[in-house]
């Protein structure tokens, strides 16, 4: 009988769905997805309970799961690396590994002491107190998303559309309060020279300046596209999805070799609008 780990990935592709798109509906990380798929990491049960529901699949049916589920909530993890939190995954991370949150008491403590301080200086010299470092993700900034493009005789040109741009903001249950943006960027050649896509990077927009940056490579593209080639008509499709919240657009890059050599670079940025429907 196959464990967790092997039937959450057998699960996941019998959906076609890609990790990056489970981890949106889950609101984690592509990296914990990837870390239950390999058994590194366990879910707890209400996690797994939701997994059941999103994939339409009863993981309980394997042996042992609720007790493996119940050890794995109650150990302490401590990671390698720490992984960087994201607007889409801040509220899973404070709750997979409770007792992680015992060892930063005395950092914050200690930062809260640390900004007071400069807080008291910043009043007595009546300054404020410096904006934030601007995040970027170079070259692939906000300006850059809006340069246009034109075909060039000889080598590809990718087309990437979207629906309707500005994306509605809809109703669905999937969202946490029912409430975000469901969308598709849709990919085609249109010069008459096979493109193929080498690296992806999927990036959400909170403003000009700040973002949250995920970049795709090799299996990560097989498997959301089948085939990473671009040619003859056939159109290539990204989805993405975001629950509602202060979000000025996603972008999607995509970078790869043309049939005649040429290393090219295509993109499409999609502003998310904030009117709420009916």
């Amino acid at each position: 009988m196959q464990n967790f780990a092997e039937q959450l990935s057998a699960a996941r592709k019998e959906r076609h769905i890609t990790q990056e798109q489970l981890a949106l509906e889950m609101n984690v990380s592509r990296t914990t997805i990837s870390r239950w798929e390999k058994g590194i990491m366990m879910p707890d049960i209400d996690t797994i309970k939701h997994l059941s529901k999103v994939l339409n699949y009863n993981f309980f049916t394997v042996e042992g799961l609720a007790e493996e589920a119940q050890t794995a909530s109650e150990a302490e993890e401590i990671p390698a690396q720490a992984e960087e939190n994201t607007a889409q995954e801040t509220a899973v991370h404070q709750t997979e590994s409770t007792p992680r949150k015992r060892k930063f008491v005395l950092p914050a403590v200690l930062g809260a002491v640390l900004l007071c301080a400069v807080l008291f200086v910043c009043l007595l010299t009546n300054q404020k107190p410096a904006d934030e470092p601007a995040v970027t993700y170079e070259p692939f900034t906000y300006a850059w998303y809006q340069q246009e493009q034109t075909p060039v005789e000889g080598q590809a040109f990718v087309s990437i559309t979207i629906d309707e741009d500005p994306v509605p903001v809809i109703h669905d249950a999937g969202f946490s309060e029912e409430l975000g943006w469901l969308f598709c960027f849709k990919m085609e050649e249109v010069n008459g020279v096979p493109f193929t896509v080498e690296k992806i990077t999927y990036q959400m927009f909170a403003s000009e300046t700040r973002c949250d940056t995920w970049t795709y490579e090799g299996e990560d593209i097989l498997m959301a596209f089948g085939n990473p080639n671009l040619s003859n008509g056939r159109i290539a499709e990204w989805w993405g999805g975001l629950k509602y919240q202060p979000m000025k657009g996603a972008a999607i890059a995509i970078e790869g070799t043309d049939a005649n050599g040429n290393t090219l670079t295509f993109y499409r940025f999609a502003e998310l609008s904030q009117e709420i429907p009916e």
